[in-house]
């Protein structure tokens, strides 16, 4: 609110960032190791779109734009190996009910 005491308001986007954790053996991780090496080797970025489907709640999350912002690059060793974790920062999130 302003000194005049009128009070204004407006959209400030911001983007939605999303932590992902895998065990060091999951088959995924070859997925986000290809995209964060092949980002190296180009020395460009890539974009990313997806969709998560919840069926316990019935949702359906349309994710855009998303782009690859932090990768460990290998899981670290303690007794066992630990979980590696990557982070996607997104530029929309748009949820919906799916109609499961």
């Amino acid at each position: 609110m302003g000194v005049d005491g009128n009070l204004s308001g407006g959209k400030v986007w911001i983007p939605y960032k999303m932590t992902i954790h895998l065990q060091a053996d999951s088959p995924s991780v070859e997925i986000f190791d290809a995209w964060r090496a092949t980002q190296d080797a180009v020395v460009d970025v890539f974009t990313a779109n997806g969709t998560i489907i919840l069926p316990s709640t019935g949702m359906v999350y349309s994710l855009k734009n998303g782009y690859l912002t932090m990768a460990t690059p290998f899981p670290a060793v303690k007794k066992t190996l630990q979980p590696v974790t990557y982070e996607i920062t997104w530029q929309t999130i748009v949820g919906s009910q799916s109609g499961f």
